[in-house]
């Protein structure tokens, strides 16, 4: 199924069928007119034969009648020399010394028919013969005339295979021929796949719109829907965005109210307020944080792996400059991906600020893409036991039920990976004893 969506592996088996169909109808064709025209020539031959012999006959007396030999073709005279004839006159017959023994068949016709037919006569010979009937001097004459064929079809046959080795060829030369035309004149579409595989990777922001006039419709839409759908993602973080630092003042107001006089001399008051306010700051630092993961857009910046991670690591550096911690970093050479920008500087930069916070003085991070994007961050800190690994970074739970300072963070890191259908695990780093976190996303992954 898969093969026979290929445009040219369809126009390539038509064409083969169509170019195999043709040669094998002109073979057939080739074929036919060359016996026809063989025996056409054989026949004219054994008819002027038929007209000598009935020449040479004539009447004795009233009931018999003589052949005069000395008209016909020496041939006829060797045995089986290939020759042959038999006529007969009333109740006489007279046959060709060449048959010898054998004889023809008898053929009754009526005056001025003919009848070809091929036999096989003395000693497996091939022949072709010719039977035609005579009306002479108020007398019916029978003549048979037979010749053997047998070399001019080994000769035709040898034609054919010869024929047939060419066509053969030519099948193979034009084969050739309509693979390389199909493939140039296909080259605009690999183009344009090319170009998608380059779109998805933020290689490029648009199609190029070069293309043949059957499909720049359609290479026209999609960068429509392209800008459509990078547009509406940025008008969605904006308004996202918006939304959330709109509604900080109101609750800033409200912090400011909890240590008004009135509301201290209520402890209860001011700690439920204290609390709703906390929750809903929470909440909406995590829904701000959601709004960036962006998953694969067709039409997205690409990552560039090194230089975001230097300068992630730069920023930390400075705000842990007191911890004075040593990192290591590997990051493969020319690592391709199609994770977004924004999404790659929130997910590594969450996995970076827990591995600075927690780790005693080392850090390492290797970035790789043997299958896929692998990150791998190891610290030396105390870790996490292990019966809250899986729950810190499950979707959803309340950050009161968190290991502190690692909820939220890990929280949107799962959100990112799961746009790009990864997988995030961690467990007791082997190298420097703290927590490892391994990121794995597919090169195939697709965000939603």
């Amino acid at each position: 199924i898969t093969l026979m969506r290929s445009i040219q592996t369809r126009l390539a088996t038509g064409l083969l069928l169509s170019l195999i169909v043709l040669l094998f109808v002109q073979w057939l064709v080739v074929a036919s007119s060359i016996r026809q025209l063989s025996e056409q020539y054989i026949v004219k031959r054994m008819t002027h034969a038929s007209d000598l012999l009935v020449s040479g006959i004539s009447k004795q007396d009233e009931n018999t009648y003589s052949l005069n030999t000395l008209r016909i073709d020496p041939i006829y005279l060797q045995p089986f020399s290939g020759y042959y004839y038999s006529v007969s006159v009333g109740d006489e017959n007279y046959r060709s010394r060449s048959l010898w023994d054998e004889s023809l068949p008898t053929m009754i016709l009526e005056p001025g028919t003919r009848n070809v037919t091929r036999i096989q006569g003395p000693q497996n010979q091939l022949l072709l013969v010719l039977g035609s009937a005579y009306q002479k001097q108020q007398q019916l004459i029978s003549v048979v005339v037979a010749e053997d064929i047998s070399s001019i079809e080994k000769d035709i046959n040898e034609i054919l295979i010869d024929h047939a080795a060419i066509s053969l060829l030519v099948l193979v030369i034009l084969i050739s021929l309509q693979v390389y035309l199909v493939r140039k004149n296909l080259q605009p579409l690999d183009k344009i796949r090319n170009d998608l595989i380059k779109l998805e990777t933020g290689q490029i922001e648009a199609l190029d719109e070069n293309v043949p006039d059957e499909i720049v419709a359609l290479v026209k839409e999609l960068n429509t829907r392209i800008s459509a759908v990078q547009l509406r993602l940025q008008r969605s973080r904006r308004a996202t965005g918006n939304l959330a630092h709109g509604l900080k003042s109101p609750l800033t107001l409200l912090v400011q109210l909890t240590k008004d006089d009135y509301i201290k001399e209520n402890p209860e008051l001011q700690k439920a307020m204290a609390t709703h306010v906390i929750e809903i700051q929470n909440i909406i630092d995590r829904e701000l944080k959601r709004a960036t993961v962006a998953g694969t857009t067709i039409g997205g910046k690409q990552a560039k792996l090194k230089p975001e991670l230097e300068a992630l690591l730069m920023s930390l550096e400075a705000m842990y400059r007191d911890k004075k911690i040593e990192v290591q970093y590997e990051v493969e050479e020319n690592c391709p991906t199609i994770i977004d920008r924004e999404d790659l500087h929130e997910m590594l930069g969450n996995i970076l600020d827990n591995a600075y916070k927690w780790t005693s003085k080392k850090i390492q991070v290797s970035i790789s893409c043997d299958d896929g994007l692998q990150i791998c961050v190891e610290d030396d800190g105390q870790g996490i036991p292990q019966e809250q690994l899986e729950s810190i970074v499950k979707r959803g739970l309340r950050l009161d039920e968190q290991t502190e300072g690692y909820g939220l963070g890990l929280s949107i890191v799962k959100d990112i990976v799961d746009q790009y259908q990864g997988s995030i695990s961690m467990s007791k780093s082997q190298a420097l004893g703290g927590l490892m976190t391994v990121i794995k996303i597919p090169q195939t992954g697709t965000g939603n």
